[in-house]
Order: C-alpha cells, then sequence, then structure tokens
C-alpha cells in the first residue's frame, strides 16, 4: 500500500512538473510529422495481463511496412524529433498516466510486447509479471546504457531476443526478488544520472552493480513459440472456438495454428477445471465442457459437479452429457449438493476416482514433479480427523518442492453469499508447513484470485499459499462483498476453466472464459518449498 501511494504521489507532481515539456513536445510532433500525437502499445503487466500504455509517437505514420518490435540503431522509421524525444526519454511520460491508473509503477520491470512474452519467455522469466512494469528497472537501464550496440546490425528484433532479453529480464528478476522503497529510490536516483548523462553526451557508463548476481541468473530466452504458454494460450482457444463456430477471430489479427485434439488430450502438464457445474435446465456446464473439448491434461473439480434432485441417476442426466464426457480423466472433490444426493459414494466411482476411494472424497496423484491433493472439506477436517491424519502421513510420503491441493469450501473468499470459512483451516496449516503453492477451490459462484498468503491470512511473499476460487463451472453469478486485504482479482457472472500449466520448479495459470465473455486472468510463479522451522521458544 505505501508503494501504491508514493507511486501516485510521484506520478501526480511529476505530470504537473513536466505537463510544459509534453505540449511543447506534442506540438514539435504535430508540426512534423503528419499523424497522431500519442502511440498506443500493447504490453504485458501484472500478473500476465495485457493494457494499454501510452507514448508520444516517435516513428512516421507511413514507414514501409516495417514490423520489428525493436527499434534498431539509426532505426529509419524514426523521425528527427522522435529521436529526440527518445533519447530524452520525453517520449515516455504519457506513461505517468499508466502509473495513476495502476497498470505501472515508477520503478519495475519494463513491459514488453505480448507475442514477445508468448513466443520468448521462458519459465523462470514469468516471475518479473509478479509485480507491475515500471518506467525504469536495471533492466531498462542496462538496455539504455549497454544495449544498443548489441541491436547494431542484422535483424534487431532477432538479437534483441537472442544477446539482450535474457541479460534484461536476469537483472529485472534481481529486482523483483529485492524491491523495497529505498531500492526504488535508489534506481530513480541512477536513472536521473543515466539520463542526464545521456543528454550531455555521456557514451560510456560503469556496469550495473547488479550484474554479477543477474549473469548466474541468465536463462536463455525460448526460441520460436514451442509449445504456447498459458499466458498466449486465448489465441489457441479462440481459434478453436472459431472452428466450432462459437467464437469469431479477432479481425485483423493473425492466429496460431490450433494443436491437433488428440495432441491436447495428452498433455500431461495441464491441470483444468472448475467447481459448481452442472444443473439440468442450466447451459453453462455445456459451454464450460466445450472449453474442456479443446484443452488436454488432467481435469479436477471443485465440488457441486451437479445440483441433482436426489439420485445418481441425476448425475447422468445433468453432468454426463456436458463434463461427464471426460470422465476418464476427471479427478473430483465432493462439495456440499454431492452430500444431499443418496448415492454420493456411487458418483465418486463413477466420475473419475479409483474404486478404493469412493466414499472418502480425498485422495492424492502426482503430475510431473508436482503433488496433487484432492480433499473433502464437506466431513471432518479438524486436527484430530481421520482426514487431516491421512494428510500428514501422504505429504510425509510424497515430498516435492511444489505443491497443490483442492477441495470446494474456500478458506478465504469476498463472496456475499457464502464467503470464508475456518473448517479447512487445519488443511492450510498442514499445507503450508509443507510448502504448498496452490490452493483450489469453489463454492463460491464467482472467481477470485488471492495473493500468496499464510493460514492466518496474512500476506506471504516468500511462503505464502495462493488461492483460486474456481465456482465457474456452469453456474456463476455469486456477487461480491467487502473485498478480503489479499484479493487481486475478482470477476462475477462469467463462466469458464482456470487451466494451470504445472512446469518444473513454476506454473502458469490461465481463466479461460466461455464464448462470447471478455474476462481472463493469466500469470506465473515459481514454486518455493517449505518455509524454514520455527526457532525453539518462538
Amino acid at each position: 500500500m505505501t508503494r501504491r501511494l508514493l507511486d501516485i504521489l510521484y506520478a501526480v507532481v511529476g505530470l504537473v512538473l513536466t505537463a510544459p515539456v509534453m505540449a511543447l513536445a506534442a506540438l514539435a510532433i504535430r508540426v512534423t510529422s503528419p499523424g497522431p500525437i500519442l502511440h498506443r502499445a500493447r504490453r504485458t503487466g501484472l500478473g500476465g495481463r495485457s493494457f494499454t500504455m501510452y507514448k508520444l509517437r516517435t516513428m512516421r505514420v507511413d514507414h514501409g511496412g516495417a514490423r520489428s518490435r525493436i527499434t534498431g540503431v539509426d532505426d529509419p522509421r524514426v523521425f528527427p524529433v522522435g529521436e529526440l524525444l527518445r533519447r530524452a526519454k520525453i517520449d515516455e511520460l504519457p506513461q505517468l498516466v499508466n502509473v495513476l491508473r495502476g497498470d505501472m509503477s515508477i520503478i519495475g520491470p519494463r513491459p514488453e510486447d505480448p507475442d514477445l512474452v508468448a513466443a520468448h519467455y521462458a519459465p523462470a522469466h514469468r516471475e518479473t509479471l509478479n509485480v507491475r512494469p515500471g518506467l525504469a528497472s536495471p533492466g531498462s537501464l542496462y538496455h539504455d546504457t549497454h544495449g544498443f550496440p548489441v541491436l547494431a546490425g542484422g535483424d534487431p528484433e532477432a538479437r534483441y531476443v537472442e544477446h539482450l532479453l535474457p541479460l534484461k529480464l536476469a537483472l529485472d528478476l534481481v529486482y523483483v526478488r529485492r524491491a523495497s522503497v529505498a531500492y526504488d529510490l535508489a534506481l530513480m536516483g541512477r536513472t536521473v544520472t543515466v539520463l542526464l548523462g545521456k543528454l550531455f553526451g555521456r557514451r560510456r557508463f560503469p556496469e550495473p552493480p547488479e550484474l554479477a548476481v543477474a549473469r548466474s541468473l541468465v536463462v536463455p530466452a525460448r526460441r520460436g513459440r514451442g509449445r504456447p504458454p498459458l499466458s498466449a494460450a486465448m489465441l489457441v482457444f479462440g481459434l478453436v472456438g472459431a472452428m466450432l463456430g462459437c467464437t469469431d477471430p479477432e479481425p485483423g489479427r493473425e492466429q496460431e495454428a490450433a494443436p491437433d485434439p488428440v495432441e491436447r488430450r495428452a498433455d500431461s502438464t495441464l491441470l483444468v477445471g472448475a467447481g459448481d457445474i452442472a444443473s439440468c435446465g442450466w447451459d453453462g456446464d455445456e459451454a464450460t465442457a466445450r472449453l474442456l473439448d479443446s484443452l488436454g491434461g488432467t481435469v479436477y473439480t471443485t465440488g457441486d459437479n451437479a445440483y441433482p434432485d436426489g439420485s445418481l441417476a441425476d448425475y447422468e442426466r445433468c453432468y454426463h452429457t456436458g463434463w461427464g464426457r471426460h470422465r476418464a480423466r476427471t479427478r473430483p472433490v465432493p462439495g456440499n449438493h454431492e452430500y444431499w444426493t443418496p448415492d454420493a459414494a456411487g458418483y465418486f466411482d463413477y466420475y473419475g476416482a479409483a474404486a478404493g476411494e469412493r466414499g472418502k472424497g480425498y485422495y492424492s496423484y502426482g503430475i510431473g514433479e508436482w503433488h496433487i491433493v484432492a480433499l473433502n472439506s464437506e466431513v471432518d477436517m479438524s486436527a484430530s480427523s481421520t482426514q487431516m491424519a491421512w494428510l500428514r502421513t501422504d505429504l510425509a510420503a510424497h515430498p516435492r518442492q511444489c505443491l497443490l491441493a483442492y477441495w470446494h469450501s474456500p478458506r478465504f473468499s469476498s463472496g456475499s453469499r457464502h464467503g470464508s470459512s475456518t473448517r479447512s483451516e487445519e488443511a492450510w496449516r498442514i499445507l503450508y508447513d509443507a510448502g504448498a503453492d496452490v490452493i483450489l477451490v469453489g463454492h463460491e459462484h464467482n472467481y477470485e484470485r488471492f495473493a500468496p498468503q499464510t493460514p492466518a491470512g496474512a500476506l506471504d511473499a516468500a511462503y505464502g499459499i495462493r488461492q483460486f476460487v474456481v465456482g465457474t463451472g456452469g453456474r456463476s453469478g455469486y456477487g461480491f462483498g467487502t473485498p478480503l486485504p489479499n484479493s487481486e482479482v475478482r470477476e462475477a457472472g462469467t463462466e469458464g476453466v482456470l487451466a494451470i500449466r504445472l512446469l518444473p520448479g513454476a506454473y502458469e495459470w490461465s481463466f479461460v472464459p466461455v464464448a462470447g465473455r471478455t474476462f481472463t486472468d493469466s500469470g506465473s510463479a515459481t514454486c518455493h518449498g517449505a518455509p524454514p522451522p520455527a526457532e525453539p521458544g518462538a
């Protein structure tokens, strides 16, 4: 909160002080180059969400069709006044408006074009998306002082991706891991020093103090697109929908080819699903089932998988025609509505859990380097319960750096219908001590993402668990009350599924809406392992 308030203060003061400069720059652009004064660029920001970044235009509108996203040395697209604005960084001043809007911070990793992020960010690079992008960062300073010779000759975008981007991102990783108000102030001072030095003709600058650490964090950029990460997945989903007649591709935007359906079903790194799903007479569950048709991997549910009238036959009628067609790869958990059904045990046997697990509703399995725990929040979850004894034993038998769990009733929720529940507090404590990274829940018919936090709800960036409420399988629509302190994203009224790519040491998430809806949420993070044991007597 302190940092956000400082950002707003700096942005307001900056806009007041630089308004005359921007006015003169706008006049110069208008006089010397036909076209608009402002340039609006799509960039990837906090959590992998794209936003519109504002700049003063420095390139000719008619520049011969060149499409490189990277400005090279002596780039012919830049007109003379634009070159001066770039050298003095005056073209970046409108981004103070982005800071006021909350898209950006004063200090933070420079945001990249979404296509560059999708095509070339390795999983480790996506940690830089865990904070707001900024006007300046160690990586952007290095680009300004040491990067332009790297871009000389040949294709500047190819040289940027291969030779400059990995080191820039490594420098920004150092920033993300050390971020503080004092560090931000030091970077502001360094930015002013570099800017004044360049204006007065200085050509040589010392290497940044973060460089030694950053070199140990360098990860080569991905070559080409390979398998698209989840932040780019919407392009694939949109094309699949268009092929099925559900959606129209964005006009004028090049679409990636959709992978073969068999390959999608065989995608072993993907965990995809939702809760609060099927109800006879509603069609939201069929729309989300169509999303599953085009997505691979393991299907999870977060409970209330169907809203039957009172027998297993109703699951056949309400669930089987939609989500039930994916039962062979479904790993469900029960919700309260399963316990309104006399034959809940038969449901577990029928819809994916092994026969030995029926009637319990809790079990575990593995996906790659990840351990996955499915729990039953509708039976006893107290410290002395059979389920929690099983959980302790299971986690001890399956030590992993990366750990995900899911059940029905949320420990934390800003929802206005059910809200938070303490029934899973012991499960949270056990999972937190084991180093869990992600918890998925349902019950509230909406979508909500929380920042990593402790079982008591305190923000914990180092060892906290990130919780997603995903009650969006077909009956979305519950509203929100007062947002809880660590609630980051909330959406009511959009059905969809949450897809999580489970990578070695990291994960990427993307909320995929049904056809005709536009809300989405995506991002990535690294696994953190278990917190250190508490000091004796603490």
